[in-house]
């Protein structure tokens, strides 16, 4: 399955959507057993705010259940650096 981090804007902020998102990722998996996020059309996205989505999906999942729960797509590499970031500080 796939879901559209781009349909809460192209511009990903701590506050904002961030609670939302992780919500519908997590109800997401819940009922799948693996989720492609697209990050097309996603100019930018703090370290903070990829920690907000990512830190409730790490604490149900593990750390180690991120990368084969979750396919990262369309990525830009500046927010390459920002998920690993937000992802080797969790």
């Amino acid at each position: 399955m796939k879901y559209d981090i781009a349909k809460f804007g192209s511009n990903i902020i701590p506050g904002g959507a961030t609670d939302k998102i992780a919500n519908e990722i997590l109800d997401l998996l819940s009922s799948n057993d693996s989720l492609s996020l697209n990050f097309e059309r996603i100019n930018l996205m703090t370290t903070r705010a990829a920690k907000e989505i990512l830190k409730p999906i790490v604490d149900r999942y593990g750390i180690e259940q991120i990368f084969k729960k979750i396919h990262f797509c369309n990525v830009a590499d500046d927010l390459k650096i920002v998920i690993s970031t937000a992802i080797d500080s969790l």
